[in-house]
């Protein structure tokens, strides 16, 4: 495994599903990590595709974007530096939602299923996170609900 660098652990140091783990653990989630280097119009993945990782972007901007019932293309998001992509639906086991593709050339860190559960077992403050993340997730939707009624 490689090892982390201050650019990285500066970068988990923003995403909140790491939030309270010391240095050492966020370098270790690090080395556990896939980096993946993308071109500009490359796609990390595509709607219906099953969520088997996700992702943090070190450096570029990825374009999420999702094909609604009518068949045209809707731009949700431009994630950049420090936004994690498909965190939620890796947590809960379904398929992306939208199609990630490079919006200019990008790096990521990527962690498949199989190592976030290991990483979540190993520190139990990030199950907490993802119970959190979950938890703001339903009540942004909820909040949303509320204002188009």
């Amino acid at each position: 495994m490689a090892t982390s660098s201050e650019n990285e652990l500066s970068i988990l140091d923003k995403v909140e599903f790491f939030n309270g783990l010391d240095s050492d653990s966020k370098a270790f989630a690090i080395n556990c990590s896939t980096k993946v280097s993308i071109d500009q119009g490359s796609f990390l993945f595509f709607q219906g595709d099953p969520a088997d990782a996700f992702y943090i972007v070190s450096s570029g901007q990825i374009r999420l974007t999702q094909i609604n019932e009518l068949g045209e293309q809707v731009i949700h998001y431009f994630p950049g530096r420090g936004d994690a992509i498909g965190i939620i639906v890796v947590l809960r086991g379904v398929d992306y939602p939208v199609t990630a593709q490079a919006a200019i050339s990008s790096e990521l860190l990527k962690w498949d299923q199989e190592t976030l559960k290991s990483l979540l077992f190993k520190y139990p403050q990030l199950a907490i996170n993802s119970i959190q993340i979950l938890s703001n997730y339903i009540f942004d939707f909820q909040n949303k609900i509320q204002a188009l009624s």
